[in-house]
Formats: structure tokens, sequence, C-alpha cells
């Protein structure tokens, strides 16, 4: 059986419109993120609902989490109050990231 190819990482890691976030800057990011998260009490286990645009804090966030081995909850902005309220009470979130931008959910969520 031939030997597996070794894997590379590509040059680019995110791309978001004309902007870019290479695998070592989002690793960075994340990271900084995890120490932050692990400071407010997130644990393995543990989930964190994330009210964020698909941007790359959406990725750093994730991965954050992960690195930790807590789960995201992933929230989206169009869902009325109520939606918001049943997704964030059943997933028993420990935190809550909200988006950069004020929304309307925002003061049901955090």
């Amino acid at each position: 059986m031939p030997e597996p190819m070794p894997m590379r990482q590509a040059p680019v890691g995110l791309v978001s419109g004309n902007r870019l976030l290479d695998h070592a800057r989002l690793g960075a990011n994340a990271r900084r993120a995890a120490t932050a998260l692990h400071r407010a009490g997130i644990w393995q286990g543990d989930s964190v609902a994330l009210l964020m645009r698909n941007d790359f804090p959406w990725f750093e966030a994730t991965q954050a989490a992960s690195m930790l081995g807590a789960s995201t909850v992933p929230l989206n902005w169009h869902l009325t109050p109520d939606e918001l309220a049943y997704i964030l009470d059943d997933c028993d979130a420990r935190a809550t990231r909200p988006a950069g931008r004020p929304c309307h959910a925002w003061r049901y969520c955090c």
C-alpha cells in the first residue's frame, strides 16, 4: 500500500470578502478566546451559545470552545425572542457570545 500524502496547510485559512485570516492568526485568536472562556468558567462538556455573524470571530469562538472540550450552539439573529429563549433554555448554555452589532435578540439572551 502506498504511503499517505503528507498534509499541508493552505496558505490562507479563511476568506471573507477581501479580508484574509491565515491559520496562524486564527489559531492565536482562538487560543486567546479559549483563555477568556476558561477564565469565565467554561469547562469540558459545557455549551456556549453564539449569536454572531458567519465571519472570522464565529470561527475563532467555535475553535476556542472546541479547545476546551465545550460545544457551541449557533443562534440565528432572525429568530424571535421566544425561539431564542427556547433554544437557550434547552441547550443549557453556560455562556452566550453576542454579535458585535446590536440586534433585537441581545436583550433576551445576554
